[in-house]
């Protein structure tokens, strides 16, 4: 059996659960609502009257990604570049270059040595080069993206500790020979502003498997693919994990 879950459209719904999604706790103290993805990630110039998805969580447990986020935007966003949306998105980068404190410049010539016209000893060739990035960083928003868009739809907490698989892709038609069966299920498109982020999801559930795929296309030239199962699913795999997290639990091993 498969399932896809119904467009929650009340953005302030979750606020009613009143539970950040970021750490799972009671939305107490200082509260914003989080851009999913961040709003960065739309250039400044088709920000103007854009409905843009939010969420709320407690500023602290936000703020605990900016830097990333930052980060993955400036190292990702250039793999754009050509495209309309990524022209507007170049414009945006350029200006945060002349940052007074100027971490700007220091993010710009981090990204700009992950650009190498080599691999290894390989020289490649004049058109062509090899792009470089800190995996663990865009593995982190990513998940975080993933863990917003479940929580608007589903209602339900995902942990930062969720064991998942990703893939990242520069073309998206480089996905089609591992992902091709996923690729091509027919499942509806979503997000308001597709030039910018497009998302889809299907979520299976067969007897005791229950398993969750995700597909995120960024300004039509970034895919990103994760899949994890279901927090409460019953397979063996999970079902054995959870025993061995209780037994370190009751013993006192880490």
């Amino acid at each position: 059996m498969t399932e896809d879950e119904p467009d929650r459209n009340d953005q302030k719904a979750g606020e009613a659960a009143a539970i950040c999604h970021l750490c799972g706790e009671a939305l107490e103290g200082k509260i914003t609502r989080e851009h999913v993805p961040p709003r960065q990630f739309f250039p400044k110039s088709l920000r103007g009257g854009a409905r843009l998805l939010t969420v709320p969580t407690h500023r602290e447990c936000n703020e605990s990604y900016s830097k990333d986020e930052q980060y993955v935007v400036h190292s990702l966003g250039p793999l754009a570049f050509g495209k309309p949306v990524g022209e507007e998105l170049r414009k945006d980068l350029r200006r945060s270059y002349w940052r007074e404190d100027g971490s700007g410049a220091r993010l710009y010539f981090k990204v700009h040595r992950e650009f190498q016209s080599r691999r290894g000893s390989l020289f490649l060739p004049p058109d062509l080069v090899a792009k470089n990035y800190d995996g663990r960083r865009v593995r982190r928003v990513m998940w975080k993206i993933v863990r917003g868009l479940f929580y608007h739809h589903r209602r339900r907490y995902l942990s930062a500790h969720t064991t998942h698989a990703s893939a990242l892709y520069g073309r998206p038609e480089d996905a089609r020979a591992r992902f091709e069966w996923a690729l091509d299920l027919p499942l509806k498109i979503r997000g308001d502003h597709p030039d910018c982020f497009a998302y889809r999801f299907h979520h299976h559930h067969e007897e005791e498997v229950s398993f969750h795929y995700w597909d995120m296309r960024f300004w039509h030239s970034v895919l990103c693919i994760l899949s994890f199962h279901d927090p409460a699913c019953g397979c063996e795999k999970c079902e054995g994990a959870r025993s061995a997290a209780g037994d370190n639990e009751s013993d006192g091993r880490v």
